[in-house]
């Protein structure tokens, strides 16, 4: 019986930081910082009130990446920064809200969908 293909971070994503607006760049330049752009994971975060009227969705994004790695980089995803999911059928945008590191090794990003 062979194997399932399974990976841990199926899914393709990109973080960025909009930078101040340079004057002495052209317009059809972009003026965003890339944070991260490699393989993650992505899933659904549902939560509901104390009362459990409401359902809040909220989105997950786990990245193999630990303190460690992001001090490497010099950069640290941080809230407001903007990510473009690929999950293979279709994109998703969103911000970032919060981060969190991982019980394992990597760093979890908790942001809202849209653009």
């Amino acid at each position: 019986m062979e194997r399932p293909d399974n990976p841990r971070f199926p899914h393709y994503c990109k973080i960025t930081r909009a930078e101040a607006h340079d004057p002495l760049k052209d317009e059809d330049e972009e003026n965003d910082v890339v944070i991260y752009e490699g393989e993650c994971r992505a899933y659904d975060k549902n939560t509901t009130t104390d009362k459990g009227d409401v359902i809040t969705s909220y989105r997950g994004l786990a990245l193999p990446v630990d303190r460690s790695g992001w001090g490497s980089m010099g950069v640290v995803p941080k809230e407001g920064d903007s990510i473009v999911v690929d999950r293979g059928g279709y994109k998703e945008y969103g911000r970032v809200i919060d981060k969190n590191p991982a019980n394992f090794r990597g760093t979890h990003l908790v942001w809202k969908y849209g653009r």
